[in-house]
C-alpha cells in the first residue's frame, strides 16, 4: 500500500461505541476504524481508492502501530466481527467488499432470523489467529503480543465463551484485579467495591441463576460468594507481588492469564 495513494492516520481511542466503516464525501477516500479487544481502535483514512485495500494492508498498520513482532501474522489476523458472525479475512480480501456482503454471509452461515441479519453489523477487528498453535503461543515473548491476547482471553472468559472451573474463574478474576485495580488495598477494595463491577470479572452464568430459585435472596448470596472469592483472590495475588513495580510485572499477570486458559482444549477455538 503506497503511502501516497493511501494516507493513514491514527488515532487510539476508548471504544464507546464500535462502528466500522464510514465512507467520506470524497467517494474514493474511506475511513475505517480497526478494533482491538483491548477496546481501543485505530482510525485509518484511506484515500485513492480505500474501498480496494486489503486485509493485509490494514494489519500492517495494527503491527506498525502497536509495535507487535514481524511475525505478527502467525499470531494474529483481521477479522470481520459482529454479534451474528466472525470472519477471518485472508491477505487478499477486501474488507469494504466483504462488509458490503455481510448480511449474505449472515443468511448463509447463521440461523438469524432476516429482522436480526438486517440489524447486524461488523466491525473490523485484530484478534488472534485462529490457526496459531498452543505450543507456538506459549513460546511468545513480545509484550505487546501478550496483552492482545490477554485482553481477547479476558473477553471470552466474561462472555461465558470458556467454561472453566470456579477456581481457575477466581483465579482469573484476581489476576484481571490486580491488573485494573493494582495492588488490593485494605478499605479502599471492599466487597461493595467489587459488586458494582462483577460483571466484568465472571460470566453471567454464574452470577444468574439459569431458573428462578425457589429460595428467598438465593441470587444475592450466590453475588456475595464471588465478591468474596474476588477479594480474597485480588488479595492474595497482590501479596505474592506486592515487593515489585506494578508496570515492570504486567507481562507476567498477562502470562499468567493465559496459563491458566491454556490448560482448556477449547482455548482458542471460535467454534462457539
Amino acid at each position: 500500500m503506497a503511502e501516497s495513494d493511501r494516507k493513514p492516520l491514527h488515532r487510539d481511542e476508548e471504544a464507546a461505541a464500535e462502528t466500522s466503516y464510514l465512507v467520506s464525501h470524497d467517494e474514493d477516500a474511506v475511513e475505517v476504524v480497526i478494533w482491538l479487544r483491548d477496546r481501543k481502535g485505530i482510525h485509518v483514512n484511506l484515500e485513492g481508492q480505500g474501498h480496494l485495500a486489503e486485509a493485509a494492508d490494514l494489519f500492517e498498520i495494527i503491527v506498525s502501530h502497536r509495535g507487535l513482532p514481524k511475525d505478527s501474522h502467525n499470531i494474529f489476523s483481521l477479522w470481520l466481527v459482529s454479534p451474528l458472525l466472525e470472519l477471518r479475512l485472508k491477505d487478499k480480501h477486501k474488507p469494504f467488499h466483504f462488509a458490503q456482503l455481510w448480511d449474505e454471509f449472515c443468511a448463509m452461515y447463521t440461523d438469524a432470523k432476516a429482522e436480526e441479519i438486517s440489524r447486524d453489523e461488523p466491525v473490523v477487528m485484530f484478534q488472534r489467529n485462529v490457526f496459531l498453535s498452543l505450543e507456538d503461543e506459549m513460546r511468545i515473548s513480545n509484550d505487546s503480543a501478550l496483552a492482545l491476547l490477554y485482553y481477547e482471553a479476558k473477553y471470552n472468559v466474561i462472555e461465558g465463551r470458556y467454561v472453566m472451573n470456579r477456581e481457575d474463574y477466581d483465579e482469573l478474576a484476581g489476576i484481571q484485579a490486580l491488573i485494573q485495580y493494582r495492588f488490593y488495598t485494605e478499605g479502599e477494595h471492599t466487597e461493595e467495591h467489587y459488586k458494582k463491577d462483577i460483571k466484568m470479572f465472571y460470566p453471567a452464568h454464574l452470577y444468574k441463576p439459569s431458573k428462578p430459585s425457589i429460595i428467598p435472596g438465593a441470587k444475592k448470596n450466590k453475588e456475595l460468594r464471588l465478591e468474596e472469592s474476588l477479594a480474597a483472590s485480588h488479595k492474595a495475588i497482590s501479596r505474592q507481588y506486592e515487593e515489585e513495580d506494578y508496570e515492570e510485572i504486567l507481562p507476567t499477570l498477562f502470562l499468567r492469564y493465559l496459563k491458566t486458559c491454556w490448560k482448556y482444549p477449547f482455548y482458542g477455538s471460535y467454534i462457539v
